[in-house]
Parts: structure tokens; C-alpha cells; sequence
């Protein structure tokens, strides 16, 4: 385990960056910068629906959205967008650091198991991983 806190740290700081930026016009800012042919992709059926609705309000229907989870790389699911830019919306990019930081944890712990001959210690409360960890499952 990870014991010092730093990948607990980094899940913190996102989430506090996730909902200090609510409201703060990332999706207005996306839909102005995108342009014919571009592709913009989104985590949910649902938010698909509600940027399309969007793009069509300010006269850009010919955007297209796109529904991908970000369990996986993009770029060997989808192929290449050859009509113009693949954007995505924050959702997706806050969910992708999501998996990142999960995955680097993951791995570091698989490294700590397969270069150990016994388990590791428990985590004690009083670590600072131990602390985010508990506050991240009840979220």
C-alpha cells in the first residue's frame, strides 16, 4: 500500500478541483470552440443527449457527440475522427484522471505484492492514505 498519500492526495485534488470548477462555463467554452466535423465525447447516453441539444440551440448540429467510457484508450476503440478535431467534455477528462490515479495505486501495489515475500503491514489511522481512502469510499 501506498502509505505516504500522495495518490490519495491526488484523488482529493481532484475532486476538489471537480467541484470548484461547477458552474465556471467549461461546457460553454467547449461548445465555442468546436467546429464542423468535430467530434466531442462524453461519458453518458445522458450527456450525450443534453450537449446535442445544445450544439442544435447555438446552430452547430453538424458536431457530432460521441459515447465512450474512459475504462479504455480512445484511440483504439473509435479510430480517428478525418473530418475535423475530437474534443472531450469535462466529464470525461475528470473521469479519465479518475482511472489514471486508481490505476497508478493499483500498480504500485502489485509492484509492493510481487517484490514481497510476506504481506504488508496494515495501514495505521493515523496515515494520510489510510485518512483519503476512507473519505473517498464514502463519497
Amino acid at each position: 500500500m501506498e502509505d505516504h498519500g500522495l495518490g490519495a492526495a491526488m484523488t482529493m485534488a481532484r475532486i476538489v478541483f471537480e467541484q470548484s470548477s461547477r458552474r465556471s462555463g467549461r461546457t460553454e467554452s467547449l461548445l465555442l470552440r468546436a467546429r464542423p466535423g468535430d467530434v466531442i465525447v462524453v461519458t453518458t447516453a445522458r450527456d450525450r443527449m443534453l450537449l446535442k441539444r445544445k450544439l442544435e440551440e447555438s446552430g452547430k448540429a453538424d458536431v457530432r457527440v460521441s459515447v465512450m467510457t474512459p475504462d479504455l484508450d480512445p484511440r483504439g476503440r473509435g479510430g480517428t475522427n478525418r473530418e475535423g478535431a475530437t474534443l472531450f467534455d469535462h466529464s470525461w477528462i475528470e473521469a479519465w484522471w479518475t482511472k489514471r490515479i486508481a490505476g497508478i495505486r493499483d500498480e504500485l501495489v502489485a509492484i509492493e505484492r510481487d517484490m514481497s515475500t510476506e504481506p504488508p503491514p496494515a495501514a495505521s489511522r493515523s496515515d494520510m492514505a489510510w485518512r483519503f481512502s476512507e473519505y473517498e469510499h464514502r463519497r
